[in-house]
């Protein structure tokens, strides 16, 4: 397979795609864009009904008052959807049983079967274990709203789940006024992470539906916005990755970790002033933690614009801690930080031990209620030293080895190259192949390095067979510097 791979970075493997010019164009005036509506639409919660044995114990009956029971076999091997057996229910004395959905319970028992490997998503979806609308109904009511941000369920299933709609009832998720709002979430989750530009279509669709400005936390807003920047950011279209953070910043009044979630997006697309603007809110915070984080955000940002000896005046005038002590480990380690942009790796290397060895003599352990110390900063940082003392330029990947299969999408296959240096380089790259093309695209400053983007392109219609190319790599600074990066894209479509 070609497109599920590498999440959440998604920098490595990438789709050229024409970006649809409505893009942003549709994501402004006094709603998010077009239709308006005040309220999102609300579905009541399922209620299930009691579990009453039924004799012989060979099965559970879920049973519902004047309606079919199910019947399922209580077997320790599980059953599939076939083995359930629909049957009126015997008259119960008791009162407490109350509506539910049937078709929800057949499909709890497939999807249990189908996480035990004993039976396949297509089989539960023939049978009429899976349908339409109880895979909605399921992605429609999520235990924690913020499921699809935080990651805290199975999303391979959820995508498989997506796939299963898209092949058998695409007609129906085509009309994206009717799809639930949790179900297009999911289905522009699905596309952000296949670099499908149907995302930004399904996004939008939801952003549409909220009026602005919104106050507070809204998981609807956020997570549709973030889909959307994300598909932007990782297909290397910063500038309207941007568009769409400072539109959901600027329209609604975000809570301080929507802010945090923002400027990481900024900082990783290279926007620095749109990322200072944000960490600066932050440092108004009326949170201590959090504006410990918006005063080191900003530092960070003098530090790799060169103005060291400002940082370190901020670095010496911030006050850190609960005691003393803790205040002193996060200074030392950001003066560690601000030597290391310099190039002062001896110095850098002396207050990150400092740091290091303060942290671990702690005899009552962390207890500072603001930002906190992250030592594998400092740790991370001592490995840089040692990284740039062997060799000047890293790439990741070193090579490429790509399959092009009938599923995929695009009509350009295309990959990101991370050059990284200490310091911004000179650059220049060739490629042996005229069907292979190499272009020196977006560069990154972060904290411990410089980043060149290269994007490596070849349009499909000329792969009718295996392709190989070397891509060669040379500084400037370091003219002895040679690096070659071999590329594999075997075609796989036939």
């Amino acid at each position: 397979m070609l497109y599920p791979v590498l999440r959440p970075t998604g920098r490595h493997l990438v789709v050229a795609f024409a970006i649809f010019a409505c893009g942003l164009g549709r994501f402004g005036g006094a709603a998010w864009a077009g239709e308006v509506r005040d309220e999102p639409e609300t579905v009541a919660p399922v209620q299930f009904g009691a579990v009453t044995p039924v004799k012989p114990l060979d099965s559970l009956a879920v049973v519902a008052p004047g309606s079919l029971a199910v019947v399922v076999p209580n077997s320790p091997k599980g059953v599939s959807p076939n083995s359930l057996r629909f049957v009126a229910p015997a008259k119960s004395k008791s009162t407490g049983a109350v509506g539910f959905n049937l078709s929800n319970v057949a499909r709890d028992v497939a999807l249990n079967q189908i996480k035990a490997g004993t039976l396949t998503l297509e089989a539960a979806w023939q049978s009429g274990a899976l349908t339409f609308d109880n895979i909605a109904d399921l992605l429609e009511h999520p235990a924690d709203p913020w499921i699809i941000n935080m990651r805290r369920v199975d999303s391979g299933l959820h995508h498989q789940l997506i796939a299963l709609l898209l092949e058998h009832e695409s007609a129906r998720l085509k009309k994206l006024s009717e799809v639930p709002q949790y179900v297009r979430l999911w289905l522009a989750d699905y596309y952000e992470e296949r670099h499908n530009p149907k995302c930004v279509e399904v996004a939008q669709s939801v952003l549409r539906e909220y009026t602005v400005p919104l106050l507070g936390e809204n998981p609807i807003v956020f997570q549709a916005a973030e889909r959307l920047a994300w598909f932007y950011r990782d297909n290397g279209e910063y500038q309207l990755g941007g568009q769409v953070w400072l539109k959901f910043l600027n329209t609604t009044k975000p809570v301080d970790w929507e802010i945090i979630h923002a400027a990481w997006d900024f900082r990783s697309m290279g926007l620095e002033s749109e990322e200072g603007k944000f960490w600066g809110i932050l440092a108004q915070s009326d949170n201590r933690s959090n504006r410990e984080v918006g005063s080191v955000g900003q530092i960070k940002i003098l530090l790799r614009q060169g103005k060291a000896q400002e940082a370190r005046a901020q670095i010496q005038s911030l006050d850190f801690g609960d005691s003393p002590e803790q205040s002193r480990i996060k200074q030392w380690s950001l003066l560690a930080l601000s030597y290391y942009s310099e190039g002062e790796f001896d110095v850098a290397s002396s207050w990150a031990h400092k740091a290091l060895d303060a942290y671990r003599s702690l005899k009552t352990g962390w207890t500072n209620s603001g930002m906190g110390y992250d030592f594998t900063a400092d740790e991370n940082l001592l490995g840089y030293i040692e990284k740039w003392k062997k060799s000047p330029i890293y790439c990741e990947p070193s090579q490429i080895d790509l399959e092009l299969t009938s599923e995929y999408e695009g009509d350009m296959i295309s990959q990101i190259i991370e050059v990284k240096t200490f310091k911004k380089q000179q650059l220049s790259i060739f490629v042996d192949n005229p069907n292979v093309r190499a272009n020196l695209t977006n560069l990154l400053t972060r904290d411990l390095e410089v980043v060149q983007e290269v994007k490596i392109e070849v349009p499909t219609k000329l792969l009718t067979q295996d392709l190989s190319a070397t891509l060669t790599l040379t500084s400037k600074e370091h003219p002895d510097f040679k690096f070659q990066i071999p590329i594999t894209i075997r075609d796989e479509r036939n």
